[in-house]
């Protein structure tokens, strides 16, 4: 049982840490947009 626990904590934590790489892609998209529109 305690295996099954620890493979979903693993696998709701990568899913997270995913999110948090995707939204900080997104933000760096941002700021490139932001530095062309300035130039």
């Amino acid at each position: 049982m305690m295996c099954k626990i620890v493979l979903v904590i693993c696998i709701i934590a990568q899913a997270a840490d995913q999110q948090q790489q995707e939204y900080a892609n997104m933000e760096e998209k941002k700021d490139e947009k932001r530095t062309t529109n300035r130039i």
